[in-house]
């Protein structure tokens, strides 16, 4: 009996002649080749590979009918689909639908995903599978289209939402996370508290006097440290029952939201001593030993430390040398209709955070060129402005103010 023997030196698969006219290193079919997917000069070359082996453990042997697999050549592994439900309704509790993967060189199957809500039937094989990366995608003509991230563990998965290509359209619209408001919905850690792009508590600026930073405008948050709004006092009636009830209040000077820009706005002592906080994340208000401290290294006359503009005529010219920029933004007696903001241009009242008590401290900068009195006492209904320092070894917010929450 005749004998053809060939070589396939040019790699070169020929469909168009019949086998028994196929040129010497030509071929028409071929088993157990791998083309090459080389990017150098060996594209396209023929590669002997093994054969198949035919595979069988007690994960395979189980119930269940395989419906569906893809090949992974380049990591040795087999992805499979399978299944013991054979019904057109949708997979019950009890039926079996897994996804597994076989390591041919390890010899091991593990489980990838498993739950009935795979909804997997014998009646819809899964024949459109691809990996890309780490991603398994595949589709049934059954359910949506689906995907899976290998590396992740079995117990990974649990419910159709986290694999389903299609998404469903949000409910809300995105919103600004309130960083400083107490976090729920599994979110952690809730112990702690950042700024937030949903309150005005920005990071001031600071200057260093001595061994202090210290802001170098006056403080204007309308919301405490943890997100809750402060009682805006808009009318003399609304401060006097803020103080009353012994609640935290601010108002603008003269009620009027403008003067805010310029002198930051005026808070009785309850909110500054509110335990949610006033100062933003990072910063103190200074006590009366602290205001003393910034005092004796910054300087020896007040004009130093204001503001070269906005104070009526000051005996000397005002420097702000060491970059204070104290401004007169006046105060509030919110005494009568009569005796309620005072000299605005004139005089700068801080207050400390020392304890509240029947005399409560305040600073108070006179339109003098003498050092302000730290030690002054007024009652704590009386509506002062706020500076504040930064605490040792705060770096500012370092977060990402446009951090968004989908609902």
């Amino acid at each position: 009996m005749a004998e053809a023997k060939n070589s396939f030196i040019r790699s070169k698969m020929n469909k168009d002649l019949d086998e028994r006219l196929i040129p010497n290193n030509e071929y028409r079919d071929a088993l157990n080749i791998a083309v090459s997917r080389s990017e150098a000069s060996d594209v396209g070359a023929l590669e002997s590979i093994l054969g198949n082996t035919k595979v069988t453990s007690e994960e395979h042997d189980d119930a269940g009918e395989i419906i569906g697999y893809f090949v992974d050549d380049a990591n040795s592994l087999v992805y499979y689909f399978k299944t013991d439900w054979s019904g057109v309704a949708l997979a019950p509790s009890t039926a079996l639908c897994q996804i597994l993967v076989y390591n041919s060189i390890l010899g091991t199957t593990n489980v990838k995903v498993e739950g009935y809500w795979l909804n997997f039937s014998t009646l819809n094989p899964v024949l459109g599978v691809n990996l890309v990366e780490n991603l398994l995608f595949w589709t049934d003509n059954r359910n949506q289209p689906r995907k899976i991230n290998v590396e992740q563990p079995s117990t990974y998965y649990f419910n159709e939402d986290q694999i389903s290509v299609a998404k469903f359209a949000p409910i809300f619209p995105p919103e600004y996370l309130n960083l400083r408001a107490p976090l729920i919905n599994n979110y952690t850690p809730e112990t702690d508290t950042y700024p937030s792009t949903m309150t005005n508590a920005a990071d001031p600026d600071t200057v260093p006097v001595g061994v202090f930073e210290v802001s170098d405008s006056n403080l204007a948050v309308t919301r405490y440290r943890n997100g809750d709004p402060i009682i805006e006092a808009q009318t003399l009636a609304s401060w006097q029952d803020a103080a009353t009830n012994e609640v935290g209040a601010f108002c603008y000077y003269d009620e009027y939201i403008g003067n805010e820009v310029t002198y930051g706005v005026l808070y009785n002592k309850y909110a500054v001593m509110d335990s949610r906080g006033l100062a933003p994340i990072g910063f103190t208000i200074p006590t009366t030993a602290q205001w003393d401290g910034i005092i004796a290294t910054g300087g020896a006359t007040s004009n130093l430390y204001k503001s070269t503009t906005l104070w009526d005529n000051p005996p000397q010219a005002n420097t702000n040398a060491n970059g204070m920029n104290v401004k007169p933004g006046g105060w509030r007696q919110a005494a009568s209709t009569s005796n309620d903001f005072r000299e605005l241009t004139t005089r700068a009242r801080y207050w400390t955070s020392d304890a509240i008590t029947t005399n409560n401290l305040y600073v108070n900068w006179s339109n003098t060129n003498a050092l302000p009195v730290t030690n002054l006492t007024s009652p704590a209904s009386y509506g002062m402005s706020v500076r504040v320092i930064k605490e040792a070894g705060y770096n500012g917010w370092n977060g990402d103010p446009e951090l968004l929450k989908d609902k």
